[in-house]
């Protein structure tokens, strides 16, 4: 684990400004920020939701001076007060004050730091080191703006985990926290999801409790979409591949798995996922298009034609709107099969209560020729006031 010095700002161009964004009957809802993470070029996008348009200039900031490759995720505290930003090309991960930009917590905590997500209570967040095949727990005390390294778990040491045949790769991708922050759902490379617990005394360790395995729970390779539902009550996680993708639902409380369901039908290489009104929406990248389920977890339809390579998705406070990104032409993460060729966001106008969409535009993002280094992948919206 190396450290690194903090504060360095690099700002190529700034002015975007927000304002009230007003949705239906219910009024006015919080203004926001959409931030975008380019993987390709190292730089940080950062879009006024009241100024949102196809031609919108970003605040942009260069993120290489922090030392890091390839920022990969991003993810907002419980507050949006700070953003969490993993680097896969690196260990690195960069803790950033939203009001001023400024990186505050920069620690190499490994090999290729895939991705890190906050606790809805506000005490920790958990980085996910794929090729350590660790999980590092960050303790986050956001009322000092006070970050440090915590407990470490080394999934390869896990008792849960050691039949090969359930999971032959133990290296985390993604997880999420159940609703009251005490267990984490982590997906694995090789397939199978490890349930992580945190107890609450700093000097005892994590624990996987629940591991749900390859075979017997059927839980493919390549999983990285996992969202709560709105409740709590659901954990939804997925999985996806070039031939097609599954999509599963957990009761969060006892760590069932309650459904599986095949995505193929609609589309192949699941990735992101988000909450769309009443329903879930999955990304499959080689499709270009969503999946759209229900809160059970049954498709229900599909969205088509949403832009080239769809990957992570997010949505306005309001609900009006999902933003995805959209791959470059050449991925600096994953393979050529996932390639696109207009790097950017595209914009959804949700409808029907999530059960369709309408593409209102594209916002381009770098280079649009083939030759492009643009590959956007982390998007996240930040809620900045009422």
């Amino acid at each position: 684990m190396i450290r690194h010095g903090v504060g360095v700002r690099s700002l190529l161009a700034a002015g975007v400004g927000v304002a009230m964004w007003l949705v239906g009957a219910g009024g006015a809802f919080a203004a926001y920020e959409v931030w975008v993470l380019d993987q390709g070029t190292n730089t940080l996008l950062i879009y006024g939701g009241d100024t949102l348009a196809a031609d919108a200039q970003p605040e942009k900031i260069d993120l290489s001076p922090h030392g890091g490759a390839k920022p990969h995720m991003i993810l907002f505290s419980p507050q949006h007060d700070y953003a969490f930003i993993a680097n896969v090309g690196s260990g690195h991960v960069y803790i950033m004050r939203a009001s001023d930009r400024n990186v505050v917590f920069n620690e190499d905590l490994g090999q290729q730091t895939h991705a890190v997500v906050p606790s809805p209570d506000g005490k920790r967040a958990l980085a996910a080191n794929q090729n350590d095949k660790k999980l590092t727990e960050i303790v986050t005390e956001y009322g000092k703006g006070a970050f440090r390294v915590g407990r470490v778990l080394d999934l390869e040491q896990a008792p849960e985990l050691a039949d090969v045949t359930e999971f032959p790769d133990r290296a985390p991708i993604c997880g999420m926290f159940t609703a009251d922050g005490a267990k984490a759902y982590v997906t694995l490379r090789g397939g199978g999801i490890a349930v992580v617990a945190f107890p609450a005394k700093a000097d005892q360790p994590l624990k996987v409790v629940t591991a749900f395995g390859k075979v017997k729970s059927g839980i493919d390779a390549a999983g990285c979409g996992t969202v709560r539902s709105a409740d709590g009550k659901r954990m939804y996680a997925n999985s996806g591949s070039l031939t097609g993708g599954k999509f599963y639902v957990f009761d969060a409380a006892k760590d069932v798995l309650v459904t599986t369901t095949s995505l193929a039908e609609t589309g192949k290489d699941a990735h992101g996922v988000a909450l769309a009104g009443k329903h879930v929406w999955v990304a499959n990248r080689k499709d270009d298009n969503l999946a759209v389920l229900s809160s059970e977890g049954k498709v229900v339809g599909k969205i088509d034609a949403i832009g080239d390579a769809p990957d992570l998705l997010d949505v306005a406070p309001g609900g009006d709107r999902v933003f995805g990104t959209l791959r470059g032409p050449k991925p600096a993460t994953g393979t050529h099969d996932i390639a696109g060729t207009t790097p950017g966001v595209v914009v959804l106008k949700v409808a029907d209560g999530g059960k369709t969409a309408t593409r209102e535009f594209v916002v381009p993002i770098g280079d649009q020729s083939p030759e492009s280094p643009s590959d956007p992948h982390g998007i996240a919206v930040r809620k900045t006031g009422r």
